[in-house]
């Protein structure tokens, strides 16, 4: 998986309408955490690199900082995610990310010239490289990194907000299995396999609760990748669903196909099965 810990003490959310932040000063836990919400985006002056701005006045000490780094999270579509995997991949860094950015632009029919994509090798068979690659337009990129640079901070981490709720829990969570998070406007899904690595990911439509047909096809699409997680193991996957997804989903027909859901994110994960 692709490196989502690190050293940072400020830690910035950005959806569709929103920026959240919170700065745990060097004493946390014993010192209070700094919090900050400020939405955009209902009238022209409310813009993203303005919330931040907001947000980072709140919640960053004026005193000397001696961590600048900020981990940041981005909700739905303001960064896409994939796996892809390649057979051969040039031994030159410059070369590598440029194949592994074309090919994901092409893939998901993105403007390359658009687009800033960060590739990252996922454990497993050498001789199919598979890479975590995620993709966030420029001009975001550009506004976060210009927000953060005049706090003198740096964007250390950027992922998708789903992998770094992921991220904690990896360790615990039953393998091979799946988790299916419910964001602003659409579901997001991580496969992973019984050694834990990553070997799938999906962002779709949100799950209309009024529809059973979709369902339906949400059942069958979750069935399909727990095949692709337990590929080659004996061992079935268990699907983590948060809510209100999980109440979504007919528990007595995973069982039927041989899957358990579990509601996330219940930890120990083995702890409480998700009522039918």
């Amino acid at each position: 998986m692709m490196r989502m810990m690190s050293p940072a003490r400020c830690f910035v959310k950005i959806g569709a309408a929103h920026v959240w932040g919170t700065w745990r000063p060097q004493a946390w836990p014993r010192a209070a955490v700094r919090n900050a919400e400020i939405s955009f985006g209902d009238d022209p002056s409310r813009t993203m690199r303005s919330a931040l701005d907001e947000v980072l006045d709140a919640i960053v000490p004026g005193r000397r900082i001696t961590s600048p780094f900020v981990q940041v999270s981005l909700e739905g579509q303001r960064i896409l995610s994939g796996i892809k995997r390649f057979t051969v991949l040039p031994k030159s860094a410059s070369d590598r990310r440029l194949v592994i950015s074309q090919r994901f632009c092409r893939d998901h029919r993105l403007e390359a010239d658009a687009f800033d994509v960060m590739g990252s090798p996922l454990a497993g068979d050498e001789s199919l490289k598979k890479i975590l690659c995620l993709a966030v337009e420029k001009k975001t990129l550009q506004t976060i990194r210009e927000a953060f640079a005049a706090k003198g901070l740096h964007a250390d981490v950027i992922a998708p907000e789903y992998l770094m709720r992921l991220e904690p829990h990896k360790e615990s969570l039953e393998r091979p299995g799946l988790a299916v998070f419910d964001e602003h406007g659409g579901t997001s899904i991580a496969v992973w396999d019984e050694s834990g690595a990553l070997v799938h990911l999906a962002s779709i439509k949100a799950l209309d609760p009024c529809d059973a047909v979709a369902s339906g096809r949400m059942l069958n699409r979750l069935t399909r990748y727990a095949l692709i997680a337990a590929e080659g193991f004996d061992t079935p996957a268990t699907i983590y669903a948060e809510q209100p997804i999980a109440s979504l989903l007919s528990s007595t027909v995973l069982r039927e196909r041989g899957l358990k859901l579990l509601q996330w994110p219940d930890a120990p994960p083995a702890s409480r099965a998700v009522a039918s």
